[in-house]
């Protein structure tokens, strides 16, 4: 709801909004492109050991690395290690953004407001 006001008043008044983003929105950009159904499926970025390049290469996880860990934790039957967007975004959040926990948070907190 926010963001479209902001937007609403930048196309009302173009001279006198100026809409600011900082790294931290500019990296959450991030999510449509990598959470594509193209980029999901390219075997290439499954294993891609270069990204994210602002990680130190020795402590770098690809999302496949992520998906064999997963698998080894006993998350198959769960459909954990199922190269899938969700799984995608469970790695990005862990081993690129930090925030470990914020996917199943975010799932306990969907739960609550849902009654569940």
């Amino acid at each position: 709801w926010l963001t479209r006001c902001l937007v609403a008043a930048k196309r009302r008044y173009p001279e006198r909004v100026h809409l600011l983003m900082g790294d931290h929105d500019v990296a959450h950009l991030r999510l449509t492109s990598e959470l594509a159904a193209a980029a999901i499926s390219d075997p290439h970025v499954l294993s891609d050991g270069s990204f994210p390049y602002w990680i130190k290469h020795e402590d770098r996880v690809t999302p496949a690395q992520f998906l064999a860990k997963q698998l080894l934790a006993g998350g198959a039957a769960d459909g954990a290690c199922d190269n899938s967007a969700a799984n995608r975004l469970r790695w990005m959040l862990a081993e690129t953004m930090g925030a470990p926990a914020a996917f199943e948070a975010r799932r306990a907190e969907l739960a609550l407001l849902q009654g569940g």
